[in-house]
């Protein structure tokens, strides 16, 4: 600084504040009011824009804006101002073109007879970045928080709500504006937990200890409008030297608790079912074995699992069996059928058995599901049932047959006894009584024939099961 520009700065000031200018350690200058002329600069200003004295007394206040910024630089520059010129933010361009935020704080003076302005700089640059990475960062964060289906609620170590996601607003009824700042147990935490809930805080802020931190565990959760769902809660406590926070993640599983409901009842009538059911993988392996199989079949659930089903079917059904699990592997319904099984000691049973498709939540198809049931004495009762029958039938072809024979021997004692009459009435009856005695002769002839014919059952068909077709019966 020269002499003439030093003693004016004593004459407006005074010698301490020309040692306050020179070595500030933030960036300050004096420029002109009228032409924005740089008037002089501390050491702190040279150091951080990258100019020499020279070079900024030889410039203007526009040369450090970018360009963008220069029509609102003279908008500011025409306004007047009693004390304070300017305060706010704005840019500046340094030598080497680098673009910084700084704020700035100007007030009115007179500098060697001219109307002019002191200026303080402060760099801001990597707290507008700061900021501005904080801004993105809590943007992604409320991004992650609002997308995820858990519910994420944060409290204080008040237990106030600090925060509350979407999927907490969905699964409690409240919205984000309505709990933040209030008591988590008054809203999601049943009456009869609360003073547990408060207890469990108080130790933990005490001790450090808590017994649901960091766990798994399942919990009755309070919705708005009174109900009551149970859910999976996990809690994580951050502490520092400031506070302690602490944030539950918590998944809604009514529907889960329903599903598994539904499966142990269907596992319970499966398990208690005397038919044989069974369940085996795409490859044949067998994945399921209740207790009715076991009976059937005589193997235990450890002898069967992860084993082939084809140790339950006669060699002689291998084809059949893979005709049908192939069918079951392209998601087509089972009919049931009639088949037979082998049991553990060897012996073959007869089973009616259905084989359908297992599918998952897609549709896609898993396994197989079998569900067999022994017909082994129903087989036998209705070959019984047969076998007496045949018999029956037989017994009333014996019966029939004797009863044709007797009548086949009247009719012949008849036909015998007419033709005598006949040949006895020869040239002795008139003509019409011998005609009359020739047509009893032929139908009696028909009739002995008929009778013949129906001997021709024979029994070699009843014990075919070709039954037997009675006069005059119905089939």
């Amino acid at each position: 600084m020269d002499d003439a520009r030093a003693s004016d700065i004593r004459s407006f000031s005074s010698e301490d504040f020309s040692v306050l200018f020179s070595g500030h350690p933030l960036p300050m200058w004096i420029y002109d009011l009228e032409t924005l002329a740089f008037l002089d600069v501390n050491d702190a200003a040279v150091a951080r824009y990258g100019y020499s004295r020279d070079e900024f007394l030889a410039m203007r206040l526009t040369d450090i804006r970018p360009e963008e910024d220069v029509a609102r630089l003279l908008s500011h520059a025409r306004l007047e101002h009693p004390a304070v010129q300017y305060a706010g933010q704005s840019r500046h361009t340094l030598r080497d073109g680098r673009l910084v935020h700084v704020e700035i704080a100007s007030g009115r003076l007179e500098f060697c007879g001219r109307r002019a302005a002191l200026v303080v700089v402060q760099d801001v640059t990597e707290r507008k970045r700061a900021k501005a990475a904080l801004r993105q960062s809590e943007t992604r964060k409320a991004a992650v928080l609002d997308s995820v289906l858990d519910c994420i609620i944060t409290m204080d170590a008040n237990g106030m709500v600090i925060e509350f996601n979407t999927a907490a607003e969905r699964t409690f009824g409240y919205t984000k504006a309505e709990v933040i700042g209030r008591a988590l147990a008054d809203l999601i935490i049943p009456p009869r937990l609360r003073d547990a809930h408060t207890a469990g805080l108080a130790r933990y802020l005490a001790t450090g200890e808590g017994p649901v931190i960091g766990k798994l565990i399942e919990i009755t959760a309070l919705r708005s409008d009174g109900s009551e769902i149970p859910v999976e809660l996990a809690i994580t406590a951050i502490r520092s030297d400031n506070a302690t926070i602490f944030t539950g993640v918590l998944r809604d599983i009514t529907a889960r608790k329903h599903a598994d409901e539904t499966r142990a009842r269907l596992a319970a009538i499966v398990d208690s079912s005397d038919d044989a059911i069974f369940s085996t993988a795409l490859d044949d392996t067998i994945l399921t074995w209740n207790a009715g199989a076991e009976r059937l079949y005589g193997y235990t659930v450890s002898e069967v699992i992860g084993r082939s089903c084809a140790l339950l079917v006669p060699a002689a059904k291998g084809a059949e069996l893979t005709a049908i699990l192939e069918k079951a592997a392209r998601g087509e319904a089972g009919e049931p059928f009639e088949t037979q099984h082998t049991r553990k000691d060897g012996s073959t049973i007869e089973i009616s058995v259905t084989i359908s498709p297992m599918t998952d939540t897609t549709g896609r198809v898993t396994g197989a599901s079998t569900a067999a049931r022994d017909i082994t004495s129903r087989k036998k009762a209705e070959a019984e049932l047969k076998r007496l029958n045949d018999e029956i039938q037989l017994q009333r072809l014996r019966v029939f047959k004797a009863t044709i024979r007797t009548v086949q021997d009247i009719v012949n004692n008849l036909l015998g006894s007419l033709q005598l009459v006949h040949l006895a009435a020869e040239g002795q009856l008139p003509a019409e009584m011998v005609t009359l005695v020739d047509r009893m002769i032929q139908e009696a002839a028909v009739k002995l024939k008929a009778l013949g014919d129906l001997e021709t059952v024979k029994e070699r068909e009843m014990a075919m099961g070709l039954g037997i077709d009675y006069p005059g019966s119905a089939s």
